[in-house]
């Protein structure tokens, strides 16, 4: 973002167009794990879950969505985005591996819901989930990103732990 961000500055648009196409190249996983007919959450979800193959995780996934949401893509991104590498990272360092993204989309309102497994001990301070990466400065605010859209759209953010699984629960009205 930031070196987009100063391409633009410089109204380079032909070295915007081809930082965009590179992107676009890298991001680019050619396997498709969802097709729900909205092209937003798939190409999100396609790339966060090609993430998740690779790193050997079982997925599991239900995405039942309209073609088009009243959502901000960029609010979309931060809520998946959040939510799906924190829960790839955690599955993928775990015995089990388990992967679970369930979305759906009724009357006006967006159910996410993402359960991973884990094994290292998580870390809470006052009913807040702090990172367990060893970069605290870097790291440790994903959650607090996803509470913020949340609440942006009325919502409610929801997160069980136990037994090794974390569920985490969002439901936005759109």
């Amino acid at each position: 973002m930031n070196e987009l961000f100063m391409i633009a500055k410089r109204n380079d648009t032909h070295d915007i167009v081809r930082y965009l196409e590179s992107m676009s190249c890298s991001i680019s996983s050619g396997e498709e794990y969802v097709n729900s007919g909205n092209p937003d959450f798939d190409s999100i979800l396609n790339y966060l879950l090609s993430k998740a193959n690779n790193n050997s995780c079982n997925i599991k996934c239900k995405v039942v969505v309209p073609p088009h949401l009243a959502i901000d893509l960029f609010d979309l991104n931060v809520i998946l985005s959040n939510l799906l590498d924190n829960a790839i990272t955690a599955a993928s360092n775990s015995k089990l591996k388990q992967l679970s993204v369930f979305i759906r989309w009724d009357r006006n309102i967006l159910l996410i819901n993402v359960t991973n497994s884990y094994n290292t001990a998580l870390k809470t301070v006052n009913h807040r989930y702090l990172t367990t990466k060893s970069d605290t400065q870097s790291h440790g605010i994903g959650l607090d990103n996803v509470k913020r859209i949340v609440d942006k759209y009325n919502g409610i953010l929801h997160i069980e732990d136990q037994n090794n699984i974390f569920d985490v629960k969002t439901m936005l009205y759109i």
